[in-house]
């Protein structure tokens, strides 16, 4: 087993949540050489998807907005224990036009329209601020919708057209949004972030109902509250009501052991 220290970049418990709890119901699935694309995988929830998903396999490469230190780190740690990082992508989703330019670094990566055969949208972004505040052009407000829903909207429909079309293999995939517990609890001064995962779980439903018939499985994961590097102080300190309500979804507001990795089958 691991030690915290050969992790320093990585929260230790975030390791022991992706990779030791699931490591039962992982163990009969096999990725190896499934091009998986991790948005926001630079630290946090991402990274430790990231990291079990190439221990099973998988070509992973890591996406980040502005942590390029934070994606570095976890495709070494990734490479430095046997899996494989085939690269590490950089795209801005509060701008609509870098999305399809993701999808080009990827071209590079994987060859023209290859990949990815999983897409993890787990990007996104925590706004806290009363309704009332908000400016006149309400940019915190579409700001978290750009990144939080119409970036998964516009990921997936990219992935899919991909997903549909693959030459000289089964057509098909799996797409994974991760929707915390927010769009069905919430607290007060965070209506922004809470109506944008309760659209992110409607878009799951309906995206799956669509594509089931192509043999692409569209689904959500829904962790508690989990204190990492960007919502620690939130959770921890200011917030200890979202602590206890994640409880009833997972220990200490962590996934229980399925997590993301019970849709992962392929």
């Amino acid at each position: 087993m691991l030690s915290t220290m050969t992790i320093p970049a990585i929260p230790f418990f975030l390791y022991t949540l992706f990779v030791l709890s699931a490591r039962p119901v992982i163990a009969a699935y096999n990725l190896v050489d499934k091009r998986v694309l991790v948005t926001g995988s630079s630290g946090g929830i991402g990274s430790g998807i990231a990291i079990a998903l190439a221990q099973k396999g998988a070509r992973i490469v890591v996406h980040y907005n502005t942590r390029r230190e934070g994606a570095e780190e976890t495709a070494r740690f990734i490479r430095d224990h046997g899996g494989i990082c085939d690269g590490i992508v950089q795209s801005d989703f509060r701008i609509p036009a870098n999305i399809p330019e993701l999808f080009r670094q990827l071209d590079d990566i994987w060859g023209e329209g290859s990949g990815p055969d999983v897409l993890v949208n787990n990007a996104g972004v925590v706004s806290k601020l009363a309704v009332e505040d908000d400016d006149e052009d309400l940019n915190i407000w579409m700001e978290t919708m750009q990144v939080n829903l119409h970036a998964s909207y516009h990921l997936s429909k990219l992935a899919y057209q991909r997903m549909n079309r693959i030459k000289g293999k089964e057509k098909g995939g799996v797409i994974i949004n991760v929707s915390p517990i927010h769009g069905s609890i919430s607290v007060e001064y965070m209506t922004a972030y809470a109506a944008s995962k309760a659209g992110l779980d409607r878009l799951t439903a309906g995206l799956a109902s669509e594509w089931a018939q192509d043999n692409i499985r569209v689904n959500a994961v829904a962790p508690g509250a989990i204190p990492v590097e960007r919502t620690e102080a939130f959770t921890v300190q200011e917030s200890p009501r979202l602590m206890v309500a994640a409880s009833t979804r997972g220990e200490d507001g962590k996934c229980k052991r399925s997590c993301a990795f019970g849709y992962l089958s392929l």
